[in-house]
């Protein structure tokens, strides 16, 4: 008796739903204004269908007055001749992302990071010349292989899964010099030459 009336139900509820993303995926594909979408909120049991305008992502003041939001990212990408040689070094990229976010000499990346692997902190790897010439890629492969050889919860497979990405997402932190001030870029994708 239950299972005659879940069925129904499962296919009623799906198809309004899919009929309801279809609707905001076309307003998005026509590049509609935001306060023509929306979002639904529907329960058919009661039957209940409400409707509210969805909010603007959270913007987030950075240097020199810069606003982004959670959606925003700086691209760098490697390029071939970097990939001949090896990989972008860690020099160039940090040099890379203080250029591609528009920010003049006197800021400097305090840190990078790759989810919870700390690549590079100023004040630890500044003067480590072994590695801001070592190839990004290879600073990823290490720290994922470092972490698991002390925790044991990373494994081949996860360290494998990078080397198949084309780019990966690393939070990046700048540093103005004349006041020591910190502020965190938009998340930083960095690109795999293709």
């Amino acid at each position: 008796r239950v299972a005659g009336r879940i069925i129904p139900a499962m296919i009623t509820t799906t198809a309004v739903v899919s009929a309801l993303s279809a609707i905001e995926l076309l307003k998005l594909a026509q590049h509609v204004e935001l306060k023509f979408h929306h979002n639904s909120f529907v329960n058919l049991a009661l039957p209940f269908f409400a409707f509210t305008a969805p909010l603007p992502a959270e913007t987030v003041t950075g240097i020199n007055g810069m606003t982004y939001n959670l959606w925003d990212k700086i691209i760098v990408s490697e390029g071939k001749r970097h990939a001949a040689k090896g990989g972008m070094s860690l020099k160039r990229f940090l040099k890379r992302v203080v250029k591609e976010a528009n920010l003049d000499d006197s800021v400097v990346v305090s840190s990078v990071a790759y989810g919870p692997y700390l690549l590079y902190a100023g004040f630890l790897h500044e003067c480590d010349e072994q590695l801001l010439t070592k190839p990004l890629w290879t600073i990823l492969r290490e720290s994922l292989s470092s972490e698991g050889e002390t925790l044991g919860d990373v494994s081949q497979a996860e360290v494998d899964e990078l080397d198949k990405k084309n780019y990966v997402d690393l939070d990046v932190v700048v540093e103005e010099s004349a006041t020591s001030n910190e502020f965190e870029l938009p998340r930083v994708r960095f690109t795999r030459a293709n």
